[in-house]
């Protein structure tokens, strides 16, 4: 899969999950007048809700580092043949780090 795909789906993947948990984030902690006006007023946050953000935000991350994880395991899985996925001619080859 070209990179450019793979970076595509990723950022949709991210997208539509942020898209998802603020919509649910809305539901239980609907935005103020001044925050739908787009005011830039300082105010109080709320602790739950921000307590609820940095949840989010971790839920997010989580989600993102499985979505990765199955991509590169479905990649390493396509070239995969016999259980070495190393190319004949370096398969039999140890590489000291």
């Amino acid at each position: 899969m070209p990179e450019s795909t793979v970076r595509h789906d990723y950022d949709e993947f991210k997208s539509k999950f942020e898209k998802n948990i603020k919509a649910a984030r809305e539901m239980e902690f609907p935005p103020t007048k001044k925050a739908q006006q787009n005011c830039m007023t300082s105010q109080p946050k709320n602790p739950m809700l921000a307590a609820r953000q940095e949840a989010d935000k971790k839920k997010l991350q989580k989600a993102c580092d499985r979505y990765i994880m199955q991509e590169a395991k479905t990649e390493f899985e396509k070239y995969r043949k016999g259980g070495n996925p190393w190319h004949p001619n370096v398969s039999k080859t140890m590489f000291w780090m």
